[in-house]
């Protein structure tokens, strides 16, 4: 299926005379743009840059039926500013984009970037041996959002999250009694 790709892309594709490279959008605090290309490659007014911290994205199955899937993103965490951005800035539901881009051989872009994968980030993790550091990302894809319950927790912890100096819920355990908003009570 073509999916509306441009003719230059399917004639890319008819042919053998093309390479392609993975660009990553992470929209986090500050947005970051990887690419596993041998240099930067504009997409879209943004560089995704070239620089050796995206290693490779586990691989995806397609299917015809919806299903709340969910891939691993693996960054090396060399550069300490994704990983300072994911605990400073939080990261869950952060929105992640993949596209492929197609080069000709002389590595310059075939038509535009064709997206591949969206979803968020539902989690992450730091691998750490003696000589290598490895940030694994696992996104989620849109439909994970669906089953999900939206609003918070009505602890202290929940609203300092959001209002840091609150003190609303601060004592509510030593009330001994459960707080009901918006029930009417007898």
């Amino acid at each position: 299926m073509s999916r509306g790709l441009s003719t230059a892309i399917k004639n890319a594709f008819a042919g053998s005379a093309y390479q392609t490279a993975t660009l990553v959008k992470l929209d986090l605090n500050t947005d970051r743009f990887f690419t596993n290309a041998p240099m930067t490659i504009t997409y879209d007014s943004n560089d995704y840059v070239s620089t050796g911290l995206f290693l490779d994205l586990a691989d995806l199955e397609e299917n015809s039926t919806l299903t709340t899937g969910a891939f691993q993103m693996r960054l090396t965490s060399v550069s300490t500013g994704v990983l300072d951005d994911l605990l400073t800035y939080g990261y869950v539901d952060r929105p992640v984009n993949v596209y492929i881009a197609l080069l000709d051989s002389d590595m310059a872009v075939i038509d535009s970037p064709f997206e591949y994968v969206a979803g968020v980030i539902n989690s992450f993790q730091v691998g750490e041996t003696d000589t290598t550091s490895v940030l694994t990302l696992q996104v989620g894809n849109n439909w994970t959002q669906h089953d999900k319950i939206n609003g918070r927790y009505l602890t202290d912890a929940s609203q300092k999250r959001y209002f840091g100096g609150d003190k609303a819920f601060e004592y509510v355990p030593q009330t001994g009694r459960q707080l009901e908003w918006g029930i009417e009570k007898n």
